[in-house]
């Protein structure tokens, strides 16, 4: 990943329905199942959601503060809002381009970015797309308004001008030819930069006067706050000025580092970039915030964007880390500066997903292991300590133990099980307050992890399959590890001894695939033979889907086969690399770099699947219709991809007819976020909608309402 003038190079590597009748007497569960199950006609937009890092895993590139409520603009048409710095929601945009700045023109919140997109909104909710003219393909870097008048401006000299915030028009006169990277008003001035240390100073976002710089460098962003324009650019470059006419440099800040944000407080000021974050106060010099001379220092990351509220200090950077600032004046720490980080989750990368013994995991750099059950919850499991620093690549293994297993060899254990957690749901109706109390299964597996000792090998170690039987991995060196114990091993080594990043097994065959076109099949796990591939890209991941064994890799890469002997290269539609394969419900999904999920329902046309990142994915798995993404810097998506496939059921109902008004409740029981209608008829038949619903992470939701004294029939329906 490179910095680029603050944009980040993300190129590395009808329904199944269900019936429950309630009766005024009847005091007891009475449920009717309808087996009625019809497929939903087309594949619908997918609507992913982020797992994992908290709060989320996008870029950030802007923040704005308002009135008590905190909104960053990101990468993939992010808009995120929040009134305590903790909680963020992502608002529903209608662009999935990247959004690069945002401002308020009065009380309406814009945004603008990649090639000449705009967003506006007036309550936070509702986001609509603006309209610029004429269009262009040029990023729209900054944005900034006064009372009356909103000013953009970005790639080739690019400046638009809008008075509503909705539609915008380029200024016409073509005043520059460098590109501009931001612009803010203040003091009756817009003000811009740009490249070679350009500012420019405007009354009115039409007519531009150059402005002396005195510098050469770049400069990426300007701000105005607290009667003072600061501008930050490459090498560490911090100009400011208290007109917008006349700059001088803001002391030198040491960095040669290329700072993308500012904030002006009250009495000092921020500037932050690529692994750089300094803070002037009234000591006159700028001091690093990212080491022991602050303490509680901000971690070491790449930030973009920055705010004072007026309090603090909030910044964001890659993949959605936010810290904020705190100052005290209580002995010994007068004048100092702490800084909170909003979450403490890993963004270690990780290199494989599995979902295996009733749960997710997923594993990666620094010996990283997550679980999940529900796939929207994530835990960082400990490791031992011989583990610790090691770099994991694969997991899989039986529903009663999981293997782990990475660099120089190493290899985990983990045990699974179950266990029954009782919950208790609150299903208040009126005045009245019921306590409904429902039994969830819950797997242990991923908890407890020991390194296996001694290690059968000292090569790096990937893939992993088991077959009821026995288990194989496979990795570098073309190393082929056997066994029925995970204590056990028998070594073999692939004729070719290509890194074998993958192996997979189905109905009594085994597949391992690598690097150099590499395609082994055995019969046994022990004794394989050489495939032609027809390739000599790296085949990353192998899968058995369906009726077919689909491989994956480098360049794009998509083979498919009946056999694992006769090999047919499919068109995916893409260079980036392809790194795993997973089936759910009848489509097969693949993921790869660069944020990258295709689709297909017959391995051979494949659609690409628009996702929130354009970071690197590396591992897939699913569970039902949930689809689960992981990858580079910790990031977990999921979805629920294919909603036919799984049914809400009306789980359990129950009458409290001791309270006035006496009260039924129902509980519904299906997948994890699965949408669905509640439906009652009276007679059965006459259905209305009661709600639209979603499950819980548990794949529940419980409710209630007053009794009737009639007869009524209840169903659950999956939304389309």
């Amino acid at each position: 990943m490179t910095w680029n003038n603050s944009r980040w190079d993300e190129s590395a590597p009808l329904p199944a329905r269900v019936w429950v009748r309630s009766h005024g007497w009847l005091g007891a569960v009475l449920a009717w199942l309808a087996a009625g199950i019809a497929m939903m006609p087309g594949l619908a937009a997918i609507d992913w959601r982020w797992s994992h890092p908290e709060p989320h895993g996008n870029n950030l590139s802007d923040l704005v503060y308002r009135d008590g409520v905190y909104v960053h603009v990101t990468d993939h048409g992010g808009v995120y809002t929040s009134t305590n710095r903790l909680v963020w929601s992502r608002g529903s945009t209608p662009t999935l381009r990247d959004l690069r700045a945002a401002a308020f023109l009065g009380p309406r919140f814009i945004a603008t970015g990649e090639e000449g997109t705009v967003v506006w909104s007036d309550d936070l909710l509702r986001f609509e797309a603006g309209t610029v003219s004429p269009e262009t393909t040029d990023w729209l870097e900054g944005v900034a308004a006064s009372s009356t008048t909103a000013v953009a401006v970005g790639d080739n000299g690019a400046i638009y001008r809008s008075t509503d915030g909705k539609a915008w028009a380029r200024v016409a006169a073509e005043v520059f030819s460098q590109w501009l990277f931001g612009v803010a008003h203040g003091e009756g001035l817009f003000v811009l930069v740009g490249e070679g240390g350009l500012i420019a100073s405007s009354p009115d976002g039409e007519t531009w006067t150059v402005r002396t710089s005195g510098v050469t460098e770049d400069l990426t962003r300007v701000v105005y706050g607290a009667g003072r324009f600061l501008v930050v650019g490459d090498a560490g470059v911090v100009l400011t000025s208290l007109n917008g006419t006349t700059w001088s440099q803001d002391g030198r800040t040491g960095s040669p580092n290329s700072l993308a944000t500012a904030a002006v407080g009250s009495g000092d000021r921020l500037v932050a970039g690529e692994t750089t974050l300094l803070l002037r106060t009234t000591l006159s010099v700028w001091q690093d915030q990212l080491s022991a001379t602050s303490p509680a220092p901000a971690p070491e990351w790449d930030y973009a964007a920055s705010v004072w509220d007026g309090t603090r200090y909030l910044v964001g950077g890659r993949t959605g880390v936010l810290v904020e600032s705190f100052r005290t004046n209580t002995p010994p720490f007068q004048d100092a500066t702490f800084w909170f980080r909003q979450d403490e989750t890993p963004r270690n990368w990780l290199w494989d997903v599995t979902r295996i013994g009733g749960a997710y995991l997923a594993v990666g750099d620094q010996a990283t292991v997550l679980s999940s059950l529900s796939g929207v919850q994530w835990d960082l499991e400990s490791v031992p300590e011989a583990a610790e620093g090691r770099v994991l690549y694969g997991v899989g293994g039986s529903p009663e133990t999981a293997l782990a297993v990475g660099e120089g060899g190493l290899m985990l254990r983990c045990s699974g099980g179950f266990t029954n957690i009782v919950v208790a749901h609150e299903v208040v109706v009126g005045t009245i307050t019921n306590v409904v109390w429902t039994t969830n299964r819950v797997s242990l597996m991923g908890l407890v992890w020991e390194v296996i000792e001694p290690r059968p090998t000292t090569q790096t170690l990937q893939g992993i399959a088991w077959d009821g039987n026995r288990y194989v991995v496979s990795g570098a060196g073309g190393t082929l590890l056997t066994g029925t114990s995970p204590n056990a091993w028998t070594t073999t080594v692939a004729s070719g001894q290509e890194f074998l990043s993958s192996v997979a097994t189905s109905a009594g065959q085994w597949v391992a695939s690598g690097a150099r076109g590499a395609l082994y099949t055995s019969p046994d796990g022990q004794n394989w033979t050489r495939q032609t591939s027809g390739t000599t890209n790296w085949i990353y991941r192998v899968a058995r889907v369906g009726s077919e064994w689909v491989a994956v890799g480098e360049q794009g890469l998509i083979l498919t086969s009946s056999d694992a002997v006769q090999w047919v290269p499919r068109s995916s539609g893409t260079t980036a690399w392809l790194t795993a394969v997973s089936g759910v419900g009848a489509a097969t999904y693949v993921c790869g770099t660069q944020g990258t999920v295709l689709r297909s329902t017959n391995h051979v046309d494949w659609v690409s699947v628009p996702t929130l990142t354009g970071k690197a994915l590396y591992g897939i798995a699913s569970r039902g219709p949930q689809l689960v993404v992981a990858g580079a810097e910790g990031v977990v998506l999921r979805a629920i991809a294919e909603p036919a496939v799984a049914s809400v059921n009306v789980a359990g109902y129950q009458q409290f007819r001791e309270t006035d008004p006496g009260v039924e409740t129902l509980v519904f029981e299906g997948v994890t976020e699965q949408r669905f209608r509640w439906e009652s008829s009276e007679p059965i038949g006459n259905w209305q909608l009661e709600s639209e619903q979603e499950l819980d992470v548990n794949g529940q939701w419980v409710t209630g309402r007053a009794l009737r004294g009639s007869s009524r029939f209840h169903r659950a329906a999956i939304r389309p």
